[in-house]
């Protein structure tokens, strides 16, 4: 092949397709998860191109506590459009309560989508607690749907308060003797049963995985 002209006899006979007469060469980029590609002549006009970009198009979650922020990072390399008014390719936020952020390319070709869920700051429930408490917990570790057994050497029938990492109630239970606490409805996380014998209140901790 030659660049500026055609040789005599052009095209060959063999040839399914030539009437290029201006020839060029396919020019790739890369960058992290975006190739770009541009197909430039010989007189150096581009004269097509194409972008092609994987893990695109996200939808994150993110939880943060409450007067925490959170950096949102676009999964593209390009141009941004977000839904606070940004145009860079991060931004830092700290809502007061559950947001939902978007981010466009500017084309509306991508779209990464951020739930940021805020919760409450953790409020211990610590109290000093005996060595020897008359209210056994077990097993400490479950799996989702395995009860969580309490025992009780009390005289009289307790309340148990059941809440989250949060400090959110989610249940009460009042028994005396033996009591299961089920965790069928219980997302994977950390818990606390929590119960008052006389002038003093114990806390016992039980995490529920997948």
């Amino acid at each position: 092949g030659q660049l500026g002209g055609s040789s005599a006899g052009y095209p060959h006979d063999a040839m399914y397709y030539s009437n290029v007469t201006n020839g060029g060469t396919l020019y790739f980029e890369v960058e992290n998860n975006l190739l770009a590609a541009k197909w430039i002549g010989s007189d150096g006009v581009i004269r097509d191109n194409f972008t092609i970009m994987k893990n695109v198009n996200q939808t994150n979650t993110i939880s943060i506590t409450s007067g925490n922020n959170a950096t949102l990072t676009a999964s593209w390399i390009g141009n941004y459009s977000w839904s606070t008014g940004a145009t860079t390719q991060s931004i830092i936020v700290s809502p007061a309560v559950n947001t939902t952020y978007t981010v466009t390319d500017g084309a509306g070709c991508i779209t990464d989508v951020f739930n940021v869920e805020v919760s409450a700051p953790f409020q211990n429930l610590y109290v000093h607690v005996q060595e020897e408490s008359l209210v056994k917990v077990f097993p400490t570790t479950v799996q989702k749907g395995q009860p969580i057994q309490v025992q009780s050497s009390l005289k009289d029938a307790a309340e148990y308060i059941l809440v989250d990492i949060n400090g959110r109630i989610l249940n009460r239970y009042r028994s005396s003797g033996y009591a299961q606490i089920q965790t069928n409805n219980l997302l994977p996380g950390i818990y606390y049963l929590k119960w008052k014998t006389k002038n003093k209140t114990e806390v016992r901790k039980f995490i529920v995985l997948h």
